[in-house]
């Protein structure tokens, strides 16, 4: 197949497999969250082009396919593209030699489509390859065993996160690199129109993408650095983004913040609250524009889980507990077992009659509002002094309801609800059933006609190109 390594051969055989993932789609057991690869196996041997030459080509097509079929590779959740072709040589006798050559693209180590390239060695006698050696640098040619990446955290959190119908935070970053191709590829195209056909010298710049993930250092400051993805033990991440715009070819910065959702749903804790309020006056000093991805499943309320099964009740009447209790105590083996401090109690007749319930862990109880009012703050401030502009996705509850709110500029996800309490909740309040899903209390349907979101749109991509458009305007 010579025609596989030019871009129109090589995007009719991923347009091939994304069909065939199309009609999988509509198997039962088939898991909506579940990763797909496409696989291609090419068996006419390619001939005047070399190893090396094969995979750089590669790596330059896949970008481009990324970008022009991003919406259905995002849509069938495709985290791995391979194709094995067969390339002829010489060795270096100058007899001809068939070596394969194994081209992936994975999404396995967290970055969206990471294009790698290897040559096979098989043995000899039995012809099953013995490794992998990696393409693209001969002077330090690093060889693997096995090409492949093994299911990870990674791909367990994606699956998490496409359960609430959002994308995973960190893959929100190969997004914004793809929908800034787009963004390129658009602006070259009408530059082209207006030129009547004849060849711009204008084109994309190297380096269009940058991104450094801000960390909390030995000082309690947010600064520029990197760390593995889904190593975060917070659930609120966020980056500082250089992008080369066709506004501002030579460069711009945006600060991103993110809910992950994956930790603990997404709930704003303590650690979530300082994080989310540093990396927004990051931004706020430092005259950025500041985009907030929303997640969530509003402030975190916990409970002290090892006192559940130690409390006891001194009810008023034993034999009818309808007519109330009169108070809760631990016996005094289990008050004496609980670390100094866990609750406030005093002695009775039973045992320790308890007052209050504090807990050995921080972050669980009232502490919490303390930082939602924070960050709801420095939301309200970072408006009056930047631009701001929030994307709701998957779902944003109670504080991070209100974070979109404050941002004032909200673009909305069609299963993205915006809301300060669940259904269910209000339904018990009422005292009968009055709603059936969040979407009644703040879908699309309620907040775009009353002007709370001021763009929906079908899915995460579309999302992340809006936000880009937006920014287009912003100085």
């Amino acid at each position: 197949m010579p025609g596989l390594v030019s871009l129109h051969g090589a995007r009719g055989a991923l347009t091939q497999g994304l069909d065939e993932l199309d009609g999988a789609q509509a198997n039962p057991k088939v898991s909506p969250d579940c990763s797909s690869r496409i696989f291609l196996h090419s068996l006419p041997e390619l001939e005047g082009i070399t190893p090396d030459e094969l995979a750089q080509t590669f790596f330059s097509v896949m970008d481009t396919l990324k970008s022009k079929l991003s919406t259905r590779l995002l849509k069938y959740r495709v985290d791995e593209v391979e194709v094995k072709v067969r390339v002829t040589s010489k060795d270096h006798e100058g007899k001809p030699v068939i070596q394969p050559v194994r081209l992936v693209a994975s999404s396995m180590e967290g970055e969206w489509l990471k294009t790698t390239a290897f040559l096979e060695k098989p043995d000899p006698i039995t012809g099953v390859t013995r490794e992998f050696c990696l393409l693209g640098d001969p002077e330090n040619q690093v060889c693997f065993l096995d090409p492949y990446a093994t299911s990870n955290v990674v791909q367990t959190k994606r699956a998490i996160a496409r359960r609430v119908g959002s994308t995973y935070a960190y893959d929100f970053l190969g997004l914004l690199e793809v929908g800034l191709i787009d963004e390129w590829d658009s602006h070259l195209n009408s530059l082209h129109k207006q030129a009547g056909g004849d060849h711009i010298s204008e084109g994309m710049p190297s380096g269009i993408f940058s991104v450094q993930e801000l960390l909390e250092d030995a000082t309690g400051n947010v600064v520029p650095g990197s760390r593995a993805i889904g190593t975060n033990k917070v659930g609120m991440v966020a980056w500082l983004v250089h992008m080369k715009t066709p506004e501002y070819p030579a460069g711009r910065d945006v600060v991103f913040i993110a809910n992950d959702v994956t930790v603990q749903s997404g709930s704003f804790g303590v650690p979530e609250d300082d994080m989310y309020f540093k990396a927004s006056k990051f931004a706020r000093e430092r005259r950025l524009p500041r985009v907030y991805i929303a997640c969530n499943a509003g402030a975190r309320i916990g409970l002290v889980d090892e006192l559940k099964s130690k409390i006891r009740i001194k009810f008023y009447d034993e034999a009818s507990p309808a007519k109330g209790f009169e108070y809760l105590y631990l016996s005094d083996s289990d008050y004496e077992t609980l670390p100094k401090g866990t609750v406030n109690a005093h002695k009775v007749p039973l045992g320790w009659a308890i007052d209050d319930i504090i807990g050995t862990t921080h972050g669980i109880g009232v502490e919490n509002l303390r930082g939602s009012g924070m960050i709801a703050g420095e939301t309200s401030r970072a408006y009056d002094e930047i631009f701001t502009l929030s994307y709701v996705t998957g779902r944003s509850v109670g504080i991070g309801a209100y974070l979109v709110r404050l941002g004032q500029r909200v673009i909305q996800m069609e299963q993205g609800p915006m809301i300060l309490t669940g259904y269910s909740a209000l339904n018990k309040l009422l005292g009968r059933d009055v709603y059936t899903s969040q979407d009644q209390l703040g879908g699309p349907q309620i907040m775009y006609p009353n002007g709370v979101s001021h763009e929906i749109v079908d899915y995460d991509q579309v999302g992340v190109a809006s936000i880009l458009k937006c920014l287009s305007f912003v100085p």
